[in-house]
């Protein structure tokens, strides 16, 4: 996953400076499809997880807690 610096960097180079891609994936070292998936993206990427969290001790009480939480 790429920094929050890093994806700001490379968004500023291409915007601001007026860099091409190949340019900016040559002087940051990261590919250029890493680079032009990177200038596309509104927001910073954030971690997701691939498979939902396993809550041994919540997972009984999960549905009660939701019904409650729209409740309110």
């Amino acid at each position: 996953m790429v920094q929050m610096e890093t994806w700001d960097k490379i968004r500023q180079m291409h915007h601001n400076e007026k860099k091409s891609i190949r340019q900016i994936a040559r002087e940051t070292g990261h590919a250029r499809e890493t680079v032009t998936k990177l200038v596309g993206q509104q927001k910073p990427p954030q971690y997701e997880r691939k498979q939902p969290h396993h809550a041994p001790v919540l997972g009984a009480y999960k549905e009660r807690l939701r019904e409650r939480e729209l409740a309110t």
